[in-house]
C-alpha cells in the first residue's frame, strides 16, 4: 500500500526540512518535526493540541531553545535532508499505524501521534512545559477534524 500526505502534512515537512535547514543541522531531527506542527496553523494536530490546551506559540518557543544550531552542514543547503534515529523512529512508527488502520492518507493527526508514541521524552516534556495534556492529546487527535 502506498501513503499518500495531506496537502498539510507536506506543508509541514516542507517547514520541517526548512527549520533544519535554518539552524545548520545537518539532519531532521524529532524537534523538527514537532516544531513543524506547532508553526502550521489549521490543521487537524494544531486543532487537537490546542484543545489539549497547548500554546503552540509557547510550544514553538521551546522547541526553539532546545534544538541545535550550527551543527552541521550550513543554512544554505539544498536538498533532502536525513533523519536522525529518533526522527526515523517517530517515521516508522507514523507509516505503521497508518497501515496497520488500513488507511492510505497520513494526516498532521498521524504525524502528532507518532511523536507521541515513538518520539524521545523531551518532546512530551515539551508539549506539556508549553501547557498540554499529553493524556489527553491522543484522544482530541482522534477527534480532529479530516485533512485534505
Amino acid at each position: 500500500m502506498q501513503l499518500r500526505p495531506t496537502a498539510s502534512t507536506v506543508e509541514v515537512f516542507q517547514l520541517v526540512g526548512e527549520e533544519a535547514r535554518r539552524r545548520g543541522d545537518d539532519r531532521v531531527r524529532g524537534g523538527h518535526i514537532l516544531i513543524g506542527l506547532a508553526r502550521s496553523p489549521g490543521t487537524a494536530a494544531a486543532v487537537a493540541m490546542e484543545g489539549s490546551g497547548v500554546d503552540r506559540e509557547v510550544l514553538s518557543r521551546r522547541l526553539d531553545a532546545r534544538l541545535p544550531g550550527n551543527q552541521g552542514v550550513g543554512g544554505g543547503t539544498v536538498g533532502e535532508l536525513p533523519y536522525d534515529p529518533g526522527a526515523a523512529r517517530i517515521i516508522q512508527g507514523i507509516m505503521e499505524r497508518t497501515m496497520d488502520a488500513g488507511r492510505e492518507t497520513l494526516s498532521t493527526a498521524d504525524v502528532l501521534h507518532g511523536i507521541l508514541a515513538h518520539g524521545e521524552p523531551w518532546l512530551r516534556d515539551a508539549l506539556t512545559e508549553a501547557g498540554g495534556d499529553v493524556d489527553t492529546l491522543p484522544g482530541h487527535l482522534d477527534q480532529a477534524p479530516p485533512e485534505g
